[in-house]
């Protein structure tokens, strides 16, 4: 047997009232989860992914608050652990990127500079056990090796 039924239940205004107070609660108490759910998935997708991403948001968080703490000794502790890629591997990475990138600046400080670079990297590849890379480097452009005996190219005088 199966029955069916239309049942309307009346409340008072102040039962009404608690229901709607009720209701309000619940609603914020959701909002304030899914909020704190974002949070963490923003967190766990990417601030916890990547080194770099982390030390930004480190710094965008502290240097907008009220009392800023840029201690990167606190962040280390605190921030660094949780760092899926943290190792000592993508930190010498990073540091051998900055290196490099510093280097290429210089290299246009001296007329000299690329072709010396280009020598000591056709090396550094050799040793490596990269013939063909440290090839490319002593012909860059295919029209003839540039051996490391040879002078550097000078620049014509004004």
């Amino acid at each position: 047997m199966r029955i069916r039924a239309d049942v309307k239940v009346s409340l008072d205004s102040l039962n009404q009232a608690r229901a709607a107070h009720y209701q309000k609660v619940r609603r914020a108490a959701r909002l304030d989860e899914a909020i704190s759910q974002d949070r963490v998935a923003f967190l766990r997708t990417f601030v916890l992914k990547d080194p770099s991403m982390a030390r930004l948001w480190w710094l965008d968080r502290n240097l907008s608050s009220a009392e800023p703490d840029t201690s990167w000794a606190r962040f280390d502790a605190v921030v660094n652990p949780l760092v899926a890629h943290a190792g000592a591997q993508e930190e010498l990475a990073t540091r051998i990127s900055q290196i490099m990138v510093s280097t290429l600046d210089r290299i246009s400080e001296g007329p000299d500079g690329l072709w010396k670079f280009g020598q000591a990297a056709a090396v550094a590849l050799e040793v490596i056990g990269w013939p063909d890379l440290a090839e490319e480097i002593k012909n860059p452009n295919g029209k003839g090796r540039i051996e490391a005996t040879e002078a550097p190219p000078t620049t014509p005088a004004a």
